[in-house]
């Protein structure tokens, strides 16, 4: 396993992500709290990841804002909300490819997408016990999984639409940050 993350790690940097951890609980939270500080976002949205969903509870969530004294931050984590202008998305993975560095997130929910998809940067978070090694383990694992939408992501969005000039963030997040856990 400590083989899939390493190379899990070097291959989601050449793509442009921000890899770190692996993180237990409180680690995870304190990094996000650093992370979310830097980046002194006005909203922020969240959808729990479906296999913990504790970590990104409303309580964690409203904790990690007052954590932050000298900045006022909304948190989004109604998944009714038709609010769509966050700053930051924080969602979970349902699995990691390790050939690639790519991500997965079963996101059959409208909100799942929103919040990985919309916003100028989409923080990650994935247990490392679910990188696999390659795309062929996660077609299969895909395929045993009913669910009508995943999302694979392979670092921040980029085109080069226009003019052939390599732009980051134009159809999607230009910062992609992935946290790795250890439980």
């Amino acid at each position: 396993m400590e083989k899939f993350v390493q190379q899990f790690s070097t291959e989601a940097v050449k793509s442009g992500a921000t890899v770190s951890g692996p993180y237990d609980l409180a680690g995870l939270m304190e990094y996000l709290r650093k992370l979310i500080a830097s980046k002194k976002p006005a909203k922020i949205a969240a959808c729990r990841p479906a296999d913990r969903p504790d970590w990104l509870s409303p309580e964690l969530i409203k904790n990690l804002a007052t954590a932050l004294p000298d900045q006022t931050i909304s948190l989004i984590t109604d998944p009714q909300t038709a609010e769509t202008d966050f700053d930051i998305g924080i969602t979970g993975c349902n699995f990691g490819i390790a050939q690639t560095g790519t991500i997965g997130l079963e996101s059959s929910n409208s909100w799942a997408r929103k919040v990985s998809a919309l916003p100028l940067i989409h923080i990650a978070i994935l247990n490392q016990s679910k990188i696999l090694e390659t795309w062929s383990e996660a077609l299969e694992l895909v395929n045993r999984t009913p669910s009508n939408y995943y999302a694979l992501i392979t670092g921040p969005s980029r085109t080069a639409d226009i003019e052939r000039v390599l732009t980051l963030g134009v159809h999607g997040p230009e910062e992609l940050h992935i946290i790795l856990t250890n439980e």
